[in-house]
């Protein structure tokens, strides 16, 4: 299935220039691992040690905010969109 990627643009600098990718994968893990996988800067922005998503990441499908709790498991579908935002914090 081909999913669509979008990761802040600020990382771009860490994926050839690129923050909008289009992925042949079936599941969050998978997607995750491939856009690491080709661009292996990118790992250490995005995924923690233990190979999950950091917590200061929100998560998009196709426009609804997703937990991440389970996110290594969802499953996609032909054309879904998912994407990563920072979260904003302040005081």
């Amino acid at each position: 299935m081909l999913i669509h990627l979008k990761i802040p643009s600020r990382f771009s600098r860490f994926a050839h220039g690129d923050h909008e990718f289009s992925l042949h994968v079936e599941t969050m893990e998978q997607l995750l691992e491939d856009v690491c996988q080709q661009n292996p800067e990118l790992r250490s922005r995005l995924l923690n040690e233990a190979g999950s998503l950091w917590p200061y990441f929100a998560v998009l499908h196709n426009s609804q905010r997703l937990s991440c709790e389970g996110l290594s498991n969802l499953n996609l579908s032909h054309e879904d969109t998912i994407e990563i935002m920072t979260l904003v914090s302040g005081g």
